[in-house]
């Protein structure tokens, strides 16, 4: 099934971005990688994101700004997906107050993370 839903994917380490991007591709989403945050706000650039999974702790600016900024400049802010390997109460609490609606704790779920992003998709969230 495909949606014409995009999905930005941000991690800071390119192969991950990469893989996740091309599984949420291959499940019908509209997904792009970014590996740095500034790399991320120049893809929204005329192409706004419907929803971003984003690595909380990135080179630069961290996932959290990245989430505020996003929120910014997108027409529609994106639903936020944290990822993270720190599963902390501080980290948990830092991602609600950016806007994060999910956080999935590293190493992710695909699927999960497909079956998330699809209710949004098919208005189900």
């Amino acid at each position: 099934m495909a949606f014409t839903f995009p999905v930005l994917v941000v991690d800071s380490h390119p192969d991950s971005a990469t893989s996740l991007a091309d599984y949420l591709g291959l499940r019908g989403f509209d997904a792009r990688p970014a590996v740095t945050a500034a790399d991320a706000l120049a893809r929204v650039v005329g192409w706004h994101p419907a929803a971003a999974v984003i690595h909380l702790r990135l080179s630069g600016l961290d996932g959290c700004t990245l989430a505020r900024l996003l929120a910014e400049r997108c027409p529609r802010p994106p639903v936020l997906v944290a990822t993270t390997g720190l599963d902390t109460a501080d980290a948990r609490a830092r991602a609600a107050a950016a806007g994060f609606a999910h956080f999935l704790v590293k190493p992710i779920d695909p699927g999960e993370l497909a079956d998330v992003l699809t209710g949004y998709a098919t208005g189900g969230a």
